[in-house]
């Protein structure tokens, strides 16, 4: 649970039955697309512009280092929309992101 301006957030993962996942070499990144689970209200989207509400993008990539050793990473994004027709900010949050 990570704590924010007085509201808690829940980083834990659902198990899936079949995860992703991707062959990542040195110094390569990827970008993987994420359908949301369903449609934004007209409501939903104007609080999104407005700034009263943010969306969370965060996740926990497993891997084996360069020495062969396990080794996890957990990631957040908060993602702001501050202008209508300007592209959305991603910002590193302060909470779950933390690696071994």
């Amino acid at each position: 649970m990570a704590e924010r301006d007085g509201a808690t957030f829940d980083f834990s993962l659902p198990y899936t039955p079949t995860p992703r996942g991707i062959t990542l070499g040195p110094r390569q990144d990827r970008f993987n697309t994420v359908v949301f689970e369903r449609r934004l209200t007209r409501q939903e989207l104007q609080q999104f512009l407005a700034g009263t509400r943010v969306f969370f993008v965060y996740g926990t990539v497993h891997y084996r280092d360069a020495f062969e050793e396990p080794r996890f990473t957990n990631f957040c994004y908060c993602i702001r929309f501050w202008k209508k027709r300007a592209g959305p900010m991603w910002l590193t949050t302060n909470f779950h992101n933390d690696s071994d």
